[in-house]
């Protein structure tokens, strides 16, 4: 009746150990978290924009701060989505880029072939006259239209493809960074998130509690329950 006391209150013991274990390790999980977001959230600050010239070419620069995470820390913290990982069939993520893009083309003049007269002789009430056409491209864009007799207009608006390049890597100053470069003055971004996702690697150290029943070496050999806390060192990662 003794031994089964000292295996009852080995079991309470044991049971309170991995409740306090659970609850400090659920403080500490939940403390890093909010951590993690709130660094995050400042990171995410107003995106720069400058122009440079790379190999000789005017070029557009939106930059901002990026976030470096681990998968499962990109998870707890919203970031990250477990159903869109599901369904775009991705196991392991490496990088997670939104941006916020816009085009805004402004023009003070574009060219047409029509005519242009005065109802009166004072040139004060200038018309043109129907049918005319007109048009405006580059590089970058098309556009082309007219008016028939009867004033009604058509036109056809066409953007050249986009060209961005995206740099991610560590300034010289050790801050993590996202570049975007265009060699399109029309585009504007607003706004950038980045997240890096870093491979998370297991510690080789850990410490855990342990409950068993074993034997006692002596004069004669006892057996009995015991509670016990360990240090383990992994020699194998799986």
């Amino acid at each position: 009746m003794k031994n089964y006391k000292y295996y009852i209150i080995g079991i309470v013991a044991f049971l309170a150990l991995l409740a306090g274990s659970y609850f400090v390790g659920r403080h500490y999980a939940n403390k890093s978290n909010k951590a993690v977001l709130s660094n995050y959230i400042a990171l995410q600050d107003t995106v720069r924009n400058y122009q440079t010239k790379i190999d000789g070419l005017s070029v557009e620069v939106f930059e901002t701060k990026r976030v470096i995470l681990s998968q499962k820390d990109a998870i707890k913290v919203g970031l990250v989505e477990k159903e869109a990982l599901k369904k775009l069939n991705i196991k392991t993520l490496a990088d997670l880029t939104t941006l916020k893009m816009q085009i805004s083309i402004v023009r003070d003049s574009v060219k047409h072939n029509g005519q242009v007269v005065y109802i009166d002789s004072s040139k004060h009430n200038p018309a043109i006259l129907l049918p005319f056409t007109f048009s405006d491209k580059n590089k970058y864009f098309a556009l082309a239209g007219g008016y028939d007799l009867t004033g009604k207009m058509d036109y056809n608006f066409s953007v050249a493809p986009i060209s961005l390049a995206v740099y991610g890597g560590i300034d010289k100053k050790g801050v993590a960074k996202l570049s975007v470069v265009t060699d399109n003055p029309y585009i504007k971004i607003s706004e950038i998130s980045s997240t890096k996702i870093a491979t998370e690697k297991q510690g080789n150290w850990g410490i855990g509690a342990s409950l068993g029943y074993g034997a006692y070496l002596g004069t004669p050999v006892k057996f009995a329950p015991f509670v016990g806390v360990s240090v383990n060192y992994n020699f194998i990662r799986f």
